[in-house]
């Protein structure tokens, strides 16, 4: 499996409309219909697999560590507590804790984020809706607020498909000023 071509999902990305900023961001695979990927990421998601993402997380750390030997915390999206009791964890603070193990970086996970309404599932929606559908929908605890202010960022998702989620969650974070803010997800959805 390749790493997808980063110059033309920070393309896409912005075409989409949710990254008008000079964030980098980045993926590890390309997630497609019925692959590899897109298995793993639903075993992960969806079947009871939390071991599997902190795997996957191993994976993305190693794929990536030249570039995030900088951070100085690891920021998962975080999920709604209604998904959150549904499901009993959130992947993206599973692939966190696979990061952390091979950066060594602290995780300001589930408990120092929070996403203040539960939002419709992205799947179905169009790029407008998708951005509609997470505006405003995330917030930093206080005390996170702190702790990020003035830290070099990175924030971390399962899947990247338009970006309105990961954005939705950075502007949240850039209320709290850090000194950079990088985004970084396990796969990026390929719509060609």
């Amino acid at each position: 499996m390749e790493r997808p071509d980063q110059d033309r999902l920070l393309e896409r990305l912005m075409l989409s409309g949710n990254f008008d900023h000079d964030h980098p961001i980045s993926a590890a695979y390309t997630f497609q219909k019925e692959g590899l990927v897109q298995a793993i990421i639903h075993h992960f998601k969806f079947f009871g697999m939390p071991r599997l993402a902190r795997k996957c997380g191993h994976i993305l750390a190693r794929s990536f560590e030249q570039e995030l030997q900088h951070i100085d915390h690891i920021l998962p999206v975080p999920l709604h507590r209604t998904r959150i009791s549904t499901r009993g964890y959130n992947q993206s603070d599973q692939l966190a804790l696979g990061m952390s193990d091979v950066l060594k970086k602290p995780i300001l996970g589930q408990r120092h984020s929070k996403r203040l309404r539960p939002t419709e599932s992205q799947t179905k929606l169009s790029i407008e809706e998708r951005r509609n559908n997470v505006k405003g929908a995330f917030a930093l605890k206080p005390k996170t607020a702190e702790l990020v202010s003035g830290k070099r960022v990175l924030i971390i998702d399962d899947v990247l498909t338009t970006g309105a989620t990961i954005a939705s969650f950075g502007e949240a974070v850039e209320q709290a000023r850090p000194k950079s803010i990088q985004y970084l997800a396990f796969a990026v959805a390929d719509f060609d």
